[in-house]
């Protein structure tokens, strides 16, 4: 079917070709899975603005025994050569050693603030559920989102161990910081539920 439109000056032309543009535009409706953390852009450290490398992460942490389920909590690490593991990675260009880190959280908030001296009961957390966490960790950033449950994933690469290094969660304003081998489940005070 051919449609003619006769237009009377150049600005409606620039209109009608940005309502087809509008009409033709589509909007992407993102659903997040209740029970595993949803998975951001992972950030490579070190890595040069004219490298072309395009990591596939998962298959590379499945590859190194690193994938587990997303509520057995902790830091984990793998070291290996970019030349032998595949996965993105050349075989014969810029050979490196590489950390792979996978850091498996929980957040909670307990039902007070300030601080407390008395031990706090199951009963007395809430999850910090389906939140946007960023994260900061020697030189890298990226981002993750909690589940349902208040559990989340950080994945990166890097050139060196992270284990010893501060790591920094940040839930909108509030924010924790630990050395990265030691997260695991974080209690927090009631406002970062809020």
């Amino acid at each position: 079917m051919k449609t003619i439109v006769h237009l009377a000056s150049k600005g409606a032309l620039s209109l009608l070709v940005v309502l087809v543009f509008q009409s033709c535009a589509t909007t992407e409706t993102k659903t997040y899975d209740q029970a595993k953390p949803v998975q951001m852009p992972t950030t490579v450290a070190d890595k040069p603005s004219d490298d072309t490398e395009n990591i596939d992460v998962d298959g590379l942490k499945q590859s190194l025994g690193l994938e587990r389920r997303f509520n057995v909590l902790g830091y984990s690490e793998k070291k290996f050569n970019t030349c032998q593991v595949g996965y993105g990675y050349s075989s014969v260009n810029r050979c490196r050693q590489m950390h792979m880190v996978v850091l498996n959280y929980r957040l909670q908030c307990r039902d007070s603030e300030g601080t407390v001296n008395q031990m706090v009961t199951a009963s007395q957390l809430r999850p910090i559920s389906l939140k946007d966490v960023k994260w900061s960790l020697k030189g890298l950033k990226g981002s993750s989102r909690t589940d349902s449950e208040g559990f989340g994933e950080i994945t990166t690469l890097s050139t060196e161990s992270q284990k010893n290094q501060r790591l920094k969660l940040t839930v909108r304003d509030d924010f924790l910081i630990m050395k990265a081998g030691e997260m695991t489940q974080m209690i927090t005070p009631k406002g970062w539920c809020e």
